[in-house]
């Protein structure tokens, strides 16, 4: 055992965690710690039992806090601030007790909350192969197994972090939606069976790593998948729209690969509006023409008139006509 790790695993935090771990209320509850207190062993360089033998040690004195303090310095600038926050934190336990009402009528039982759901089998499943599988045996004496590595991976944040195994795994466990409405859905169907669960353990909920690589899929989806209706369209922007309320604003690659997509996804759904009924109507050739005068200006009038299908008449009216409202760039 490395002691220099095991001094960086904060001992009474997984004191709590380890508790959960053994005595939790459903085998979900007790399966979440012991992915916690798992990862946190990891972390500080030592295996789970390691962790588990200093559990014997007593106590110790914690570090002051960076926000020790904090509370009676903003009482002193803003008196009753403390009132005011025992008062936000009474209604949020007010309204999560109301909430866990509602989820365990809508599942019956914390059990039945969770307990790996038909998706979550399938995905299971697919993975199998895959999977470096663990064991854990809870209070009762009875042995729960979890994917601990898929193809030698954890922590599937994003589609590069799945390797191609794991890909075509999740992808074909069950059908990715066809439309990107479709995909927001499931997407947010994960987010709303994290969040109450979460409710029922502490407050933290980690998804299975293979419902995690499907997430990582599904989020590559809405931000790569070209559009094909404005349906599409629509979802992306409800997707970008949900990012922003994550509080961190996209980087300068992310901002450009953003434009990017939508300029294209533009394209693409002019050139479907361009056709109605197998022939292209003059709504849709004017379109087309107005676009390549903005994207390609310095090509002649001819020549874009023989790629997109029209006179070049019909261009060079075009042309004049933006031109004389400003939005022209000439030959």
């Amino acid at each position: 055992m490395n002691v220099h790790a095991t001094s960086n695993l904060d001992i009474e935090k997984f004191r709590k965690v380890h508790a959960l771990m053994t005595a939790g209320a459903t085998e979900g509850e007790r399966a979440a710690a012991k992915a916690r207190a798992s990862a946190m062993a990891r972390k500080a360089g030592i295996t789970l039992l390691d962790a588990m033998s200093k559990l014997g040690a007593q106590p110790q004195p914690q570090p002051s806090s960076f926000f020790e303090g904090f509370d009676d310095w903003m009482e002193a600038r803003e008196p009753g601030y403390k009132a005011k926050r025992a008062q936000e934190r009474t209604e949020k336990a007010a309204v999560d007790d109301i909430r866990r009402g509602e989820v365990l009528a809508k599942w019956g039982t914390k059990r039945a909350l969770f307990e790996r759901t038909d998706r979550e089998r399938l995905l299971a499943t697919a993975v199998f192969d895959l999977a470096e599988w663990r064991e854990w045996v809870d209070a009762d004496g009875t042995v729960y197994t979890y994917a601990d590595r898929i193809d030698g991976g954890r922590d599937f944040w994003g589609r590069s972090d799945l390797t191609e195994r794991v890909y075509t795994a999740v992808v074909s466990a069950y059908a990715v939606p066809s439309d990107m409405g479709g995909v927001l859905t499931e997407y947010r169907e994960w987010e709303r069976l994290g969040d109450e669960r979460e409710l029922f353990c502490d407050g933290e909920w980690t998804h299975h790593n293979e419902v995690e690589a499907r997430i990582a899929v599904l989020k590559d989806e809405l931000d790569n998948r070209a559009a094909s209706s404005w349906g599409d369209m629509e979802a992306r922007m409800a997707w970008w729209e949900e990012s922003f309320r994550w509080g961190r604003a996209p980087s300068v690659d992310e901002e450009r690969r953003r434009h990017e997509r939508i300029a294209a996804d533009l394209r693409i759904l002019r050139g479907l509006a361009s056709v109605q009924n197998g022939r292209r109507t003059n709504a849709g050739k004017a379109a087309d023409v107005r676009s390549m005068l903005l994207d390609r200006p310095h090509l002649s009038n001819r020549k874009i008139a023989r790629m997109i299908g029209v006179s070049p008449q019909t261009v060079a009216t075009w042309r004049k006509r933006m031109d004389a409202q400003g939005e022209g760039r000439g030959l």
